[in-house]
């Protein structure tokens, strides 16, 4: 499956990327866009605390380029949004290749 870009026009409803089924495009820009998808029950990282039960409406980023230095520049916004936690600032859950 090619990645979304403005070559590439948007990924489709009802696409799947490992456990994520995609949704709608809620946002593109320069670099990623990010689609509001639904997770297969049983697939949230084991990490999140609490872990509730009902929680199955992510936000997937998925960049355009795949090359390695986009590659490099999301998995490095991974581990900061990992780090942070705040009600304000939306949960980095999970990075996935």
């Amino acid at each position: 499956m090619r990645p979304p870009g403005p070559d590439n026009g948007p990924l489709q409803r009802g696409a799947k990327l490992g456990p994520y089924t995609l949704h709608e495009c809620l946002g593109s820009g320069a670099f990623k866009s990010v689609y509001r998808a639904e997770v297969a029950p049983g697939h949230l990282p084991s990490t999140l605390d609490p872990r509730p039960s009902s929680l199955t409406e992510v936000a997937v980023a998925i960049p355009h380029q795949q090359d390695a230095a986009s590659l490099e520049v999301t998995r490095r916004e991974f581990e900061t949004g990992h780090r942070l936690n705040h009600p304000s600032i939306v949960r980095t859950l999970a990075l996935e290749e």
